[in-house]
């Protein structure tokens, strides 16, 4: 379904988190196709593009959590299909400790079927640059999700 940006304005979530037209229409933009892009540069492998409607979309979002209220069970699913996981992902560290953080935005959804789609898509060819890798796998997050902004 199509909503124009004045209705998306109007509604009463981007109203009570403060947002301006350009937050507004820069998370429509992720939204879309244009995810992967600034993604990539997020992550490392793109020049440093997009910069202005980057920091628009994490204004954005750091607005509407700032006014969100979310259950204490919210549970979060993504699936990654052919992804490289750094090696220190899985390896413990000298300190026991293990895992990763995501550079980029990190789509969820609520549905646990809609993470298993992305687990069956094709993988992806691309390695990106960095420390060694883990071999390619599908893979699917179950988070629970919590509102922490500083």
């Amino acid at each position: 379904m199509r909503v124009a940006l004045a209705q998306l304005l109007a509604c009463s979530e981007a109203r009570t988190a403060g947002l301006t037209l350009e937050e507004l229409l820069s998370l429509r933009l992720y939204t879309g196709p244009m995810y992967a892009h600034y993604n990539a540069v997020l992550r490392g492998h793109r020049a440093r593009e997009y910069v202005t409607t980057i920091w628009m979309v994490a204004s954005g979002i750091v607005k509407l959590a700032q006014n969100m209220k979310l259950p204490p069970d919210r549970r979060l699913y993504r699936g990654l299909s052919g992804g490289l996981l750094p090696e220190r992902f899985v390896a413990p560290d000298a300190h026991g400790c293990r895992g990763g953080v995501e550079r980029g935005f990190m789509s969820c959804t609520l549905r646990q079927s809609v993470a298993a789609q992305y687990v069956k898509a094709r993988p992806s060819s691309h390695t990106p640059p960095g420390p060694p890798r883990c071999a390619a796998s599908p893979l699917a997050l179950q988070l629970r999700a919590s509102v922490a902004v500083t």
